[in-house]
């Protein structure tokens, strides 16, 4: 706990048990990557991304109409963290890709620990993404994540 205290001494937030105490990181400058999507047991579309360096939580919007790129309505503000991961769609009962034809798109943005929001992620169809494959298991690298077989 002194290491923690003097950290935050130096830092200027006092000594409470909160390392964020009244402080802030920047935000976010590069944007999560959306790299994968599955569909949970309950039935509910799951969708995974790399995270964004410095981003404490997660908007995450769908865009309503394709014809429209500034239709995009809000999924969840600030509700995800990259320990909540996968991030479960709840837009509806059952899930939103219901077959190949399929077409949800959905985007994500980092927010710094008091909310500053960092670029959006590329507009992504779920539906389109590589299914999870449950023999295996994901292992970030620099540039997302890759499958490893499970031995």
């Amino acid at each position: 706990m002194a290491l923690r205290d003097h950290a935050n001494t130096m830092r200027g937030s006092g000594t409470s048990g909160d390392v964020y105490s009244g402080s802030d990181t920047p935000p976010p400058t590069i944007a999560p990557v959306i790299n994968s999507h599955d569909v949970s047991q309950a039935g509910q579309d799951t969708v995974y991304w790399r995270g964004a360096t410095l981003a404490n939580k997660y908007d995450v919007q769908y865009l309503e109409n394709a014809s429209d790129p500034d239709s995009w309505k809000q999924l969840c503000s600030a509700c995800v963290t990259d320990h909540d991961m996968p991030y479960t769609i709840s837009l509806n009962d059952g899930p939103v890709c219901t077959s190949a034809s399929s077409s949800f798109v959905i985007r994500a943005r980092g927010l710094s620990v008091q909310g500053q929001a960092g670029p959006w992620s590329n507009a992504t169809n779920i539906c389109s993404l590589p299914k999870l494959d449950q023999s295996a298991v994901l292992v970030a690298q620099d540039d997302g994540f890759v499958r490893r077989p499970l031995f």
